[in-house]
């Protein structure tokens, strides 16, 4: 998935919010190569390898999470997700 120019916009509104099946399991694929190597991932780092927006990064967690492919850590600023063992 190539990084847009944009990505570091901490609120990039003009995104949808939701993310499709494909694109879901897409940036899957590319956070769990990043955890492979780094362990743990916040929602700016898989802005920054995704390209996705603000609002899609909450919603692939949330899901990620629900679905019990990640464990949420930390809280506010500090948060970021490992893999579930």
């Amino acid at each position: 998935m190539e990084v847009k120019p944009n990505a570091m916009d901490a609120r990039n509104r003009e995104l949808p919010t939701r993310l499709t099946d494909q694109q879901f399991e897409t940036c899957w694929k590319t956070a769990k190569a990043f955890l492979a190597e780094n362990k743990k991932i916040r929602n700016q780092q898989l802005r920054e390898i995704t390209g996705i927006g603000y609002d899609q990064a909450i919603a692939f967690f949330n899901r990620a999470v629900t679905e019990k492919r990640l464990l949420r850590k930390g809280v506010s600023s500090g948060t970021h997700y490992v893999l579930k063992d």
